[in-house]
Parts: structure tokens; sequence; C-alpha cells
């Protein structure tokens, strides 16, 4: 395998990371509140999501080295992140197959915490409804009495 595979192998598992997060943050109707970041160590130095120094997460960036790297549509963007990526993993297997593991990871993660968020706004709507209806059966009543 060359390292340009790797590379590739790499990207593809980082595209599939940002299309995840990008589901995950999207807004509900009704609004529920963002996950608790979970860290995700892919290799030494490559951290997801990136975590500023208020404690606030951005979800569409990897923090790399002591910078920021983000992961916006831009193929260079991917390439550059996946390609170091890679070098950290000297390019071995072993270490490529454990990097492109934990960015699934990461991945069904984000995907489950977006689940979990369409859950919580059905469950509000749900429990919405039901206040709703006791109301109207309220102004009944009261229509009645008057």
């Amino acid at each position: 395998m060359t390292k340009a595979e790797i590379i590739r192998l790499i990207q593809a598992a980082l595209c599939e990371l940002k299309e995840a997060a990008q589901k995950m943050v999207e807004d509900t109707v009704p609004a529920t509140p963002l996950p608790r970041p979970r860290r995700f160590v892919f290799v030494r130095g490559v951290e997801y999501p990136y975590i500023n120094k208020k404690g606030e997460p951005n979800w569409e960036s990897v923090k790399v080295g002591g910078n920021e790297g983000y992961l916006p549509g831009s193929i260079s963007y991917y390439c550059n992140v996946a390609h170091d990526i890679a070098a950290r993993t000297q390019f071995k297997p072993r270490n490529v197959l454990r990097a492109i593991r934990r960015i699934q990871a990461a991945t069904e993660w984000c995907k489950a915490r977006h689940k979990g968020r369409l859950r919580a706004a059905k469950e509000v709507i749900r429990q919405q409804k039901r206040a709703a209806e006791m109301l109207e059966a309220e102004l009944v009543i009261n229509n009645l009495k008057q």
C-alpha cells in the first residue's frame, strides 16, 4: 500500500467524521442542547474535537499539535490533516489502522448523539402535545362553568 493510498483512506474517514459532526450540530425543533464533548485522540498530537480555552468545542475542527486544523469543505484541508495523521503513524499499517478506527469511533459517536438529539426533540413534542391537550380541556371546563 502506497503512502498516497494511506492518506486517501484517512482522508475518507475524516470526510465521514465531518459529515456526522455537521448532522450532529444541526438545529432541532424544538431546540435541544448539544452534547458534552468527548475527547478522541486519533494519534499523539491529533485530537477531536478542538476545544478552545473557554472550554467550548468546535465540532468541525481537529486539534493538530498546538494548532487548530479545520475540516471545512476544502479537499486541501482534509489532505493536510490526513497527511499529518499518516506522518505521525509513520505509515505503519498497524498504526494507520488504529488511527482510522479511532476516527470511525468519533464518527459513530457523533451519529449516536445526533440520533439522541432527535429522540429528545420528539419527546419534548410529545410532552408539549399532552400539556396543550390538558390546557384545551381546562379552557372547555372554564367555558362551561361560565
